[in-house]
């Protein structure tokens, strides 16, 4: 993973070598570059350009996000990549600062219909500032974006 990968969702998916997957890869390849580059973006960013979240943070947020949806192999993808980023350590984890991000991970996941303006005031709170905080909500969002767009690759690799 530490690799510039060209296109992370097969690397995740484990795409490589199937026909059907191929050739859509080859009629939209400008898809899956974009997408590696969101990747880039979000999980991956240059550190002057973090957003407030560090590294591991990112990766633990990725890893829960993808348990809730659930997606075992995004969430083995980015626990494998948390533990790669050194992890954090239990007071970290526990800290209010993390512990409010995991909170907005279990909410958006399992009530999203249900989130309040004081929830995302409740992240301040903890110390988030408004630039993690959309950090935070592109970082959720993007790892739906995958489970989804992985399970459909999956069904039309599965079908042929």
């Amino acid at each position: 993973m530490s690799e510039p990968l060209s296109d992370i969702t097969f690397a995740i998916g484990g795409f490589d070598g199937n026909p059907a997957l191929e050739a859509l890869r080859q009629q939209v390849p400008d898809i899956f570059t974009q997408i590696t580059r969101y990747y880039d973006a979000v999980l991956a960013p240059p550190e002057a350009e973090t957003g407030g979240l560090t590294l591991p943070e990112r990766a633990l947020v990725a890893q829960r996000t993808a348990e809730r949806i659930p997606s075992p192999v995004l969430a083995r993808w980015y626990a494998a990549l948390l533990s790669e980023r050194g992890g954090l350590a239990r007071a970290e984890v526990d800290s209010p600062r993390v512990q409010a991000m995991l909170h907005r991970v279990a909410l958006v996941n399992e009530h999203p219909d249900f989130t309040t303006a004081e929830d995302v005031q409740d992240l301040f709170e903890a110390g988030l500032s408004q630039r993690e905080v959309i950090a935070l909500s592109q970082l959720i969002a993007f790892v739906h974006y995958q489970a989804r767009l992985l399970a459909g690759l999956h069904a039309i690799g599965a079908s042929r």
